[in-house]
């Protein structure tokens, strides 16, 4: 699909852009389709900056948009992949709002839970990514209960230290499981579904840490 150099690269920016700062990047686009408004590629851009952050009703219907007015059948088609991956995740994420974890976890982890158990059914690799970053806000709460500042300790090894004279053994294994696998995924280590079935045992398990404390052992 040709585009002019600077027609192209004012949609590469408006898609770094969005995924920066919302607000700009939206603007950025919307200015282009004002001049370009059956532009399919631009719509294309746009879908892929709001799967990356994680609004994925937008980005399906972006990728809906630029199927429509693609001419080739190639782009067509790989439109039509972003909108089974992003549907497949807003229906991933409808079941894990159901998880029976979810009135158990504080507030300001139910988000974060729902789009990684989401994740990790759609996309075993990005789920494990995902868990190791819920597992650090977990970690934060926990490290706030027992009264230990986490800017103390800069790194996701140390904090769990930090827990080791608090917590048991198996539960500092379940963190360093969940680190692992997120470090590995993020590396481009080969994930599979049986990886992130171990990955959603563990923070179940941590989940329920954070409900009742767990005594060291």
């Amino acid at each position: 699909m040709q585009k002019t150099p600077n027609l192209n690269e004012r949609i590469k920016e408006a898609y770094r852009e969005l995924m920066k700062n919302r607000e700009s990047g939206e603007a950025s686009f919307n200015s282009l389709l004002k001049v370009s408004p059956r532009d399919g590629f631009i719509y294309f851009e746009r879908a892929k900056a709001y799967e990356v952050i994680g609004e994925h009703d937008l980005s399906n219907k972006n990728y809906q948009k630029a199927q429509i007015l693609f001419p080739m059948k190639k782009w067509k088609d790989i439109a039509e992949e972003g909108k089974k991956r992003t549907r497949s995740m807003l229906n991933n994420l409808e079941e894990a709002s159901h998880d029976p974890v979810i009135p158990f976890l504080p507030q300001n982890l139910k988000d974060s839970w729902n789009m990684t158990m989401a994740a990790l059914d759609a996309d075993p690799s990005g789920g494990c990514m995902q868990a190791r970053v819920l597992l650090e806000k977990m970690i934060e709460n926990l490290l706030r209960r027992e009264g230990i500042e986490s800017r103390r300790f800069p790194s996701l090894v140390q904090k769990i230290d930090a827990l080791k004279n608090s917590l048991s053994s198996s539960s500092i294994a379940l963190m360093q499981h969940v680190r692992k696998l997120g470090n590995e995924a993020a590396h481009g280590g080969e994930i599979y579904s049986d990886h992130a079935d171990s990955i959603r045992s563990s923070l179940i398990g941590l989940a329920k840490i954070l409900n009742s404390k767990d005594a060291a052992t």
